[in-house]
Parts: structure tokens; C-alpha cells; sequence
């Protein structure tokens, strides 16, 4: 066997599987080409709060025009739907922190594609230290470090969460609002620079990038925008 063939076939054999399908991964991450092209992606959506627009036209939903969110824009790139929230699920819940390097692999090319305006930092959702020994891992801390293989960013340390609450996925979307209400805190003396991207998991009803936007916004922050790997419809 010639010397390239022979390197072909070893490539083969040792490249990562498909995390969905088992098949061999022919991409920079653990992710089949077919598998990629099936994923449920959010073409066009509002540019405030990122649902799902119908009329292509517009660039900001009816809602936002009457009560804009307090983040100037929100990215997400994918539905949460069938197999989104079995990947990032199984990420949270399941300690697979693989499938973090495979959805922040996924948000960095969307974002690079549509030329974002890019911040001067990024801040994870930050976890409440209860919560952080429970789960062992912050989730979006997990995303952020394999977007910064694709995006040099540098991270936002000076944002705590200063109280435990309880899960936002097990509230209404009134009480989601209460439940997050003065939860986080900059720390004191901190300097933030002047545009911020938050990074989450999932955006349901917003409730957790909003308040964490009105706290930036009050220690001088000029401008907050929202990455998040998965857009969820909030259920009436």
C-alpha cells in the first residue's frame, strides 16, 4: 500500500464518529455533513429577540417594535427542536461535555458566516456556586471555550450570580421574570468594556439575557447583544 493511501485510511479509521448517527464525522467536529444539513437552522428571525419571522421582509417582530428588550440584538442559529434539545440536554444533564464543543463549533460558523457585529467580550450565563458544585460544569462556559478556538474574544469575569433561584425551564414565563430579578451582580470596580455579547444555551422567553443586559447597561455598558446556540417558542 502506498505511503498516501495508506495515511487515508488511518485518517479514516481514527476520525470522530457523527455524535447523531454514528457515521464518520468528514467535518472539524464530531458531526456528519448530512447530519449538519438536517439540523432544524433559524433562517430568518427578529433581530431583537430572535423568533422565528414568516414575513422576510422584516427585520424586527411586532412585539419588539412595541416593547424592545433591553439587549440591542439576539443571535441564536438554531430552532429548539428535535435533535437540538437532545444534544443540549444531554450536555446539561447528562455531563456529555463533548456535545459543547460540537454546538459552540456550530454557533462560531453561523456567526463568522453572518458577519455579526463582533463584542469586545463575552460573558457566559454565569451559575450560582450551589448549582455549579451540583452540576460539576457550567454549560455555557463549555460552549464559550470551543467558540473562542474560532472566536479570539476574551471572556467577562466581573458578573456573579449573587443568589440560587430555581430552574427557570420549570417556571411560566411571569414567573421566570420574578425568579431572575436582581440575581446577578458586576463586581465592584469592575471596567467592562464597551459592547458585550451574553452567551446562553437556549433563549425562551428572554427573561435571563434581559436582566443580565439591564445590569450591564447600569455599570456602563454601551452595547449588549445575545449568542445563543437554539431559539425556543415560548408556550402561551
Amino acid at each position: 500500500m502506498k505511503q498516501g493511501a495508506l495515511i487515508r485510511g488511518l485518517s479514516h479509521w481514527f476520525a470522530p464518529s457523527c455524535v447523531l448517527c454514528d457515521a464518520v464525522s468528514d467535518a472539524a467536529v464530531s458531526l456528519c455533513t448530512a447530519c449538519q444539513q438536517d439540523l432544524p437552522w433559524l433562517l430568518h428571525a427578529c433581530q431583537r429577540c430572535s423568533l422565528p419571522l414568516d414575513n422576510t421582509a422584516l427585520a424586527v417582530c411586532s412585539k419588539c417594535q412595541r416593547d424592545p428588550p433591553i439587549s440591542d440584538s439576539v443571535t441564536c442559529v438554531l430552532h429548539y427542536a428535535t435533535p437540538v434539545d437532545f444534544l443540549i440536554k444531554r450536555m446539561k444533564f447528562g455531563h456529555q461535555l463533548s456535545y459543547a464543543k460540537v454546538l459552540g463549533y456550530l454557533l462560531a460558523q453561523q456567526l463568522k458566516q453572518s458577519n455579526v457585529p463582533l463584542p469586545d467580550a463575552i460573558l457566559p450565563v454565569p451559575l450560582h456556586n450551589a448549582r455549579l458544585r451540583e452540576r460539576g460544569f457550567n454549560q455555557t462556559l463549555e460552549i464559550y471555550r470551543e467558540l473562542r478556538r474560532s472566536l479570539d474574544i476574551p471572556l467577562v469575569k466581573a458578573v456573579t450570580r449573587a443568589r440560587s433561584t430555581q430552574a427557570q425551564s420549570l417556571l411560566s414565563a411571569e414567573r421566570r421574570i420574578e425568579n431572575i430579578r436582581d440575581v446577578f451582580a458586576v463586581k465592584e470596580g469592575a471596567s467592562l468594556p464597551a459592547h458585550i455579547a451574553i452567551l446562553d444555551d437556549v433563549v425562551t422567553t428572554g427573561a435571563t439575557t434581559n436582566e443580565l443586559a439591564r445590569i450591564l447597561k447600569a455599570a456602563g455598558v454601551a452595547r449588549v447583544s445575545v449568542w445563543a446556540i437554539a431559539r425556543a417558542t415560548p408556550q402561551e
